[in-house]
């Protein structure tokens, strides 16, 4: 024996990894704290992997990550459910809002006895009456809207204008049809336009759009 003497180095003993034990607890404490602790949890599995066996609490740094993980999923998700209820709720209430306004105003509009909200149902419109110029059926077509017809002017293929009725009707040559009765009305209001007519523009004479026809649209 060379009389050396043996060394027995002492194991190292592990220690628990701080950011571990802190993941773990700021993931129970929920948000915003869980953010932290999902971060810490990762941290603290990567050193404890690179530490040689110098760092323990493995099983604390993967519960601090998913711990975190499930609160911050859960929350995120109950932002995102509660945030496409309030928006339902808020076109629900819009379109109420709107519906109400509306069947209000077609109560005032009957119950006054101005008007009524009716629905066009055919395809066939009531041309009043075409002429080369635009400008000179404008007047035609206030005239009419201040008894309650509304009018349209369409350009046709060839250049000219059409003063054309914007409800749509399925008979016109039936006695007792709402075609009917609108083109009756169509003529007895005509027949007012005379004396009316602005300076300068068409007159209409002698008709006074009595010879108002139906014509077939798509």
């Amino acid at each position: 024996m060379n009389g050396d003497k043996e060394v027995s180095e002492s194991p190292v003993k592990a220690r628990t990894s701080g950011l571990a034990i802190a993941s773990l607890i700021l993931g129970i404490c929920g948000l915003p704290f869980a953010v932290v602790g999902l971060i810490f949890g990762i941290v603290a599995l990567h050193r404890i992997n690179k530490s040689g066996g110098e760092l323990k609490g493995r099983g604390l740094a993967i519960a601090g990550i998913v711990v975190s993980s499930v609160i911050i999923v859960l929350v995120w998700t109950s932002l995102v459910f509660r945030l496409g209820e309030y928006t339902y709720r808020g076109k629900e209430a819009g379109i109420a809002d709107k519906m109400e306004k509306l069947g209000t105003a077609e109560k005032t509009l009957t119950d006054n006895g101005k008007a009524e909200l009716t629905k066009s149902t055919g395809n066939n419109v009531i041309v009043l009456v075409e002429y080369k110029r635009q400008a000179d059926l404008e007047p035609v077509q206030a005239h009419f809207a201040g008894h309650d017809i509304a009018t349209e002017i369409v350009k046709n293929w060839d250049g000219r204008y059409f003063l054309i009725t914007k409800d749509r009707y399925d008979n016109l040559s039936t006695p007792g049809t709402e075609g009917y009765k609108a083109l009756q009305r169509i003529v007895e209001v005509g027949a007012k336009y005379k004396g009316k007519v602005p300076e300068g523009f068409e007159t209409f004479a002698p008709d006074y759009f009595k010879d108002a026809y139906g014509r077939k649209v798509n």
